[in-house]
């Protein structure tokens, strides 16, 4: 008896139900993977559906797009809501009642799987570092999503509370070895301006494949932001910033202006707390002059610090050391930067002009004292060669003796003559007397004696050819 009873009463809780469920809810597909979408359609009579209270709606769902149309069928008024919903999580997830207390659409579930048959589920996997830290104090958000790389990815957008400042630093994709699996890694500079806790939400990740859109759930992330200390001056940077400096220039000339480029990577710390950091960072040194710094904002979030300087003399110049401070949480004490000392040269253009003008002056004049000095030497070499070649030309016995005799060093009336005044043999002389004047001689070979007087006139030294 008791027995029926309940059954009559859960029958008529259930005609309750159905009498008041006046919205018609109807919800596709019943089985999805999660980052595809499920479309949830609500239609009821009289009833203006986009004004809906969807509050219980977005805690299993995100409510990415909606559409409220409204007709007239037979006279009523029909409305129309549709909602594309991306789930939050896997697992059986309930679509609860949508409405009043007495006019509301039924509970209906969705089966959310993490991956299809044998594809690898989607990782996101967030964190931070450090995970307690300082106000100012720069924070690295590291955001990895791990696919098969079927997906497009977009750029994700962290979402913090006010008084947290972002800054985007790298996107970069790299193949994961032995997983077969594409991670996408993107990190973040968050730096707290006032001491806290901090809730950090990535949100909804969106990619695409295949033209259709997708949508995972990321981690959301906390820390506390200590205070710093209250002795600390707003231009001296939380935590070691990152500095990089460029090369110093290959030649500093005297007097015009020569440039030394930085890279700064100190979140928190302004335009004007960065001039005012060098400022007190830097000393003039000897022989050289700073024009004020100029500190440019780069695309990464970074600065390019720009240091113009004039060298005021020529020689070794001295660039002094930068010391640049900072605060280190972990030792909790101010420690700091160095950059240099650097030594340079100074070059004055024009006394440089002026020693090469004297370089060259004295090399032409060496030259030319070279040149004296070699002209006799020259000049009696020249003359011998000529000699011989007109030795070599001479065409009979009797022009090889007037070359002899009349062109060569030491001239003289008689070819005896000329050979006793070079120290001659006689015999090539009488040789060749006998081929001048006896030319059908058997025993005597012109060529012969021609080539044998040649070989005597190159053993004769230079200094007779005056």
């Amino acid at each position: 008896m008791v027995g029926s009873r309940s059954a009559l009463a859960a029958l008529l809780i259930i005609l309750a139900s159905v009498t008041h469920a006046q919205i018609a809810a109807h919800l596709e597909p019943r089985r999805v993977v999660l980052g595809e979408p499920v479309l949830l359609r609500l239609t009821g009579p009289d009833l203006d559906l986009s004004q809906l209270d969807l509050t219980l709606l977005e805690g299993d769902f995100e409510i990415y797009a909606r559409a409220a149309s409204r007709s007239e069928v037979g006279g009523r008024l029909r409305s129309t809501l549709e909602l594309t919903l991306y789930a939050r999580r896997a697992g059986v997830l309930t679509v609860p009642p949508l409405g009043a207390p007495r006019r509301h659409s039924a509970p209906m579930t969705v089966e959310v799987l993490t991956a299809h048959g044998d594809a690898p589920p989607v990782e996101i996997i967030a964190g931070i570092e450090p995970d307690d830290p300082m106000v100012r104090e720069p924070v690295r958000l590291t955001l990895r999503i791990r696919d098969d790389g079927t997906r497009q990815w977009q750029q994700p957008q962290p979402i913090g509370p006010g008084g947290v400042h972002f800054t985007p630093r790298l996107e970069r994709s790299r193949a994961l070895e032995h997983h077969g699996l594409i991670e996408h890694e993107y990190h973040w500079s968050l730096l707290a301006l006032k001491p806290g806790s901090v809730t950090v939400a990535l949100g909804m990740l969106e990619a695409f494949r295949l033209g259709k859109r997708l949508r995972y759930p990321a981690p959301t992330l906390s820390f506390r932001a200590t205070p710093a200390p209250a002795f600390l001056p707003s231009h001296v940077p939380v935590g070691r910033p990152r500095l990089e400096t460029g090369p110093l220039p290959a030649k500093l000339l005297v007097g015009r202006p020569a440039t030394w480029r930085w890279t700064l990577d100190a979140p928190g710390l302004g335009k004007d707390g960065v001039a005012t950091w060098l400022a007190i960072a830097s000393r003039t040194p000897d022989g050289m002059r700073f024009y004020p710094v100029r500190v440019d904002p780069t695309v990464d979030g970074r600065w390019e610090i720009i240091l113009t300087f004039v060298a005021e003399r020529a020689g070794a110049l001295i660039l002094p050391p930068f010391t640049l401070p900072y605060f280190e949480p972990r030792t909790q004490r101010l420690e700091a930067l160095r950059v240099g000392p650097a030594t340079l040269t100074g070059h004055d253009p024009a006394i440089e002009r002026i020693n090469r003008l004297g370089l060259a002056t004295l090399a032409m004049l060496l030259s030319g004292r070279l040149a004296w000095a070699l002209w006799p030497w020259l000049r009696r070499w020249w003359r011998k060669r000529i000699w011989l070649a007109r030795l070599r030309a001479a065409s009979d016995p009797a022009a090889l003796a007037h070359v002899l005799r009349g062109q060569g060093p030491r001239p003289a009336p008689t070819l005896r003559r000329w050979a006793s005044a070079v120290s001659c043999d006689g015999e090539m002389v009488e040789a060749l007397e006998r081929a001048r004047f006896a030319p059908q001689a058997p025993h005597e070979n012109p060529a012969a004696l021609q080539h044998a007087w040649e070989a005597t006139a190159r053993r004769l030294p230079l200094a007779w050819f005056t």
